[in-house]
């Protein structure tokens, strides 16, 4: 065989061994950006499902948020009712004729002790021992105190 013979020989080997080698780097290239699309979508659907959870629960929060404001709002205004209901009853007690009243809580009164008679209306009593509010504010405080659920479920 001739010098060139075995140069050509050399040189299509070589032609062939550099094809075999380019097809395979772009069948390999190939193969490494289709799992890069893949793996690129793949992200990318996670990251959009974690968006769409993350607004939902933020959603979620302000639909909770809102309904919290309602639901507070709702018990001022029933506070507001009964505040309104039981300062009516005070302002009734203090227009009306409360002697009866005021005669029947000093009848089981002690008798040693003193009288003093409230601006608001009513009496205190006071001993060495003892100290009775029986001031008509403290008289309706202390219904209200009692009455104040069975009032709220009657109304509400």
């Amino acid at each position: 065989m001739s010098l060139k013979n075995i140069i050509s020989t050399i040189e299509d080997q070589t032609k062939a061994e550099i094809r075999e080698i380019k097809q395979t780097a772009e069948k390999q290239a190939q193969e490494i950006l289709t799992q890069a699309r893949v793996r690129s979508s793949q992200v990318k659907s996670r990251a959009l499902e974690n968006f769409k959870l993350e607004k939902i629960r933020e959603a979620k929060n302000a639909i909770i948020e809102k309904k919290n404001e309602n639901y507070r709002a709702i018990l001022e205004k029933k506070k507001e009712i009964l505040d309104s209901i039981f300062d009516q009853a005070l302002e009734k007690l203090q227009k009306s004729d409360t002697k009866k009243l005021i005669a029947r809580l000093k009848k089981d009164l002690p008798k040693n002790g003193k009288i003093i008679k409230a601006k608001a209306g009513g009496f205190k009593f006071v001993s060495e021992t003892l100290e009775i509010d029986n001031s008509f504010p403290a008289l309706i405080q202390e219904a209200r105190n009692k009455l104040e659920t069975k009032v709220a479920n009657l109304l509400f």
